[in-house]
């Protein structure tokens, strides 16, 4: 194979992959907000002065659209749940959780 055919061959795998492997969203497209950044965030919300929480439980694959409302769920150890309301401050995907917006509940 001739060096100029192992560059275009080159390029073009890189041109394909970039369109094709999640380069990232299409221009005009929402956000898609990680879910690991999210429990993050409602994890050490939860745990501000309530002990340690075990499971953070949210949607995969949310899409960032400002003023959106995202439920998670999660469980302290020693039987106390609840769910958090994080809210989609814009369209880049940051976020906001009030401590009011943490539901707390006693399980069995």
């Amino acid at each position: 194979m001739s060096s100029r055919h192992a560059i275009l061959t080159a390029a073009l795998a890189v041109a394909l992959c970039v369109a094709g492997c999640g380069g990232g969203n299409e221009p005009g497209q929402p956000a898609i907000i990680d879910q690991d950044q999210i429990e993050a965030l409602v994890k050490e919300r939860a745990e501000a002065g309530n002990g340690t929480v075990r499971i953070v439980t949210c949607p995969e694959d949310v899409e960032a659209v400002k003023d959106d409302t995202i439920t998670c769920d999660f469980y302290f150890e020693g039987g106390v749940a609840g769910y958090a309301d994080v809210r989609v401050t814009s369209a880049d995907g940051d976020l906001s959780l009030d401590p009011k917006d943490l539901t707390f509940s006693v399980t069995d």
